[in-house]
């Protein structure tokens, strides 16, 4: 048995597939590239394939990456081109790299994560997108209402702390803000949390269908493979 790693693209009309159909995808992809998968043992067998981590539906990525086992070795590349062949227009493996079998989960070593939330320029009507201060906005307490899972009441909390960066840039028809935050077991901030905030701050009066987010990166611990 061999274990891989993979680090694929999902863009356009795809953002759309949930994902679990993307591992739906994955599983006809190998069975069509002819590459045996690894399954588990029980009266439900699944294949052994660990996400680092669930692209939220309607979001796109650059840079998603899941680890899988194999019942026997085979060339990196080879397995790149052959599962690329197979996917949908939308999905594009870019890298593929062996790992060691047995070794921690991706999931478990996910700390950080980097998006891109783009915003219609035409929302700042006569505000200037180049003089955004982050810093205002990163210097006190930012409070928004979260759904308490047990009380089922939404709550206000402060999701300073788990911002780690914000910058921006003008591109084409788009005010473009990237952000690092908290992702993972340990802490883990939604980018849908931290949308309304940027609204907020930079007083746009959008729909949230009028924002796009791209989830840019995934960054592990260093622990990480």
């Amino acid at each position: 048995m061999a274990s891989y790693r993979i680090h694929f693209s999902k863009s356009g009309c795809l953002r759309y597939v949930s994902h679990l159909d993307v591992i739906r995808i994955f599983k006809r992809a190998f069975k069509r590239a002819g590459i045996q998968l690894a399954y588990s043992q029980g009266f439900n067998p699944h294949p052994k394939m660990g996400f680092a981590q669930p692209l939220a539906l309607g979001y796109t990525g650059d840079d998603e990456v899941f680890a899988f086992d194999t019942l026997q070795s085979y060339q990196p590349e080879d397995i790149r081109q052959s599962l690329n062949r197979e996917l949908p227009a939308g999905m594009d493996v870019s890298f593929c790299a062996p790992i060691e079998a047995g070794g921690k989960s991706l999931a478990s070593m996910v700390c950080a994560a980097e998006y891109e939330i783009r915003f219609p320029l035409e929302g700042f009507g006569t505000g200037d997108p180049h003089r955004v201060r982050w810093n205002d906005f990163l210097q006190e307490a930012i409070m928004v209402p979260k759904k308490n899972k047990k009380t089922k009441s939404w709550e206000p909390v402060n999701i300073r702390p788990q911002i780690r960066q914000v910058t921006s840039a003008v591109q084409d028809d788009q005010f473009c803000v990237t952000v690092w935050l908290d992702a993972g077991s340990q802490s883990h901030l939604s980018p849908e949390l931290v949308i309304p905030a940027l609204m907020k701050f930079l007083d746009l009066p959008l729909e949230r269908s009028d924002i796009e987010v791209t989830r840019l990166h995934i960054k592990f611990d260093k622990n990480t493979i």
